[in-house]
């Protein structure tokens, strides 16, 4: 496994890296910003996400002191696209990614895809992960039928094109009420690839994605992993959230012990919603840890 960094355009701090860190065949693209030697925190995105819709919330824990590193999943983003989609792979990827870059220990936050990733990782490893936190996802999302049609709709997104970033950023906004406009386009902006005639595809592998949903990890999988944490987790979730209800929150309390925040005016897609509310529920819950 090896590393080839990028140098990134010089800017006011904070301190940004490219990084392609190559674990087994896959490459992959992270993001690393802020000091190099101070604490990791590691985010990963959600299906159909990468590294820089989560801008935002990585510039602000970065200025509070944080590194950073946004890692791009197999199938997502800059990193290569693969044959198989499971959160086992997927959480042995970010281990590899933290061999790499030489980092022994780090918190960790997941969005929907990414907090599955991260629990399996957690559970597996206590020694690497000191923290995780949640946001919007509890093992049962995984089987909700929210989730299996959207690997159906992801398959359709595969074979999508655009003549423009305002055209996707358009039938993106119309999807979800509460995203941000000036969120929302960097997210799309990002997400994009130019094909050989012009238009505008996707970057991330739609037609095999949908893989980690119907086959990637179970609820009981999910379930195995949370309740071997070595600490509570944090829970973040959206006050109109269709895959973690208040209901599904409490459920997750009781058996964990998370603690949970329950972001008002959003839904499921936090970076792109209320990025800000983001960083707040970050910084109170590591503050409980010090």
């Amino acid at each position: 496994m090896t590393a080839t960094a990028r140098p990134a355009p010089r800017s006011t701090a904070p301190a940004v890296r490219a990084h392609e860190v190559r674990v087994g065949a896959l490459r992959l693209h992270v993001r690393d910003v802020g000091e190099p030697d101070a604490l990791v925190v590691v985010v990963l995105h959600g299906i159909m996400g990468h590294a820089r819709e989560w801008d935002p919330v990585v510039e602000a824990l970065a200025s509070r002191g944080r590194r950073v590193l946004a890692i791009e999943q197999r199938g997502h983003g800059r990193s290569d696209h693969a044959g198989t989609y499971d959160a086992r792979s997927m959480a042995a990827d970010v281990l590899g990614v933290l061999d790499v870059l030489g980092v022994r220990r780090a918190d960790l936050v997941g969005h929907s895809m990414g907090g599955m990733i991260g629990m399996v990782l957690a559970a597996a490893h206590p020694e690497r992960i000191r923290h995780l936190a949640l946001l919007d996802v509890v093992p049962d999302a995984i089987a909700s039928p929210d989730a299996h049609e959207l690997a159906a709709w992801m398959a359709q997104l595969a074979e999508a094109r655009y003549t423009s970033v305002d055209e996707a950023v358009a039938v993106w906004l119309a999807g979800d009420p509460f995203a941000h406009p000036v969120h929302m386009r960097r997210y799309v902006e990002h997400c994009l690839r130019e094909e050989p005639d012009g238009q505008l595809a996707w970057r991330f592998d739609g037609a095999r994605l949908g893989r980690f949903v119907t086959d990637g990890v179970s609820a009981e999988q999910l379930w195995d992993a949370a309740l071997r944490l070595s600490e509570p987790p944090l829970l973040v979730r959206g006050e109109h959230s269709p895959f973690v209800t208040h209901d599904a929150a409490v459920t997750f309390a009781d058996r964990t012990g998370a603690c949970v925040v329950t972001i008002p005016h959003a839904a499921h897609d936090l970076g792109v919603e209320r990025p800000e509310a983001v960083v707040v529920a970050l910084d109170e819950d590591w503050a409980a840890l010090r």
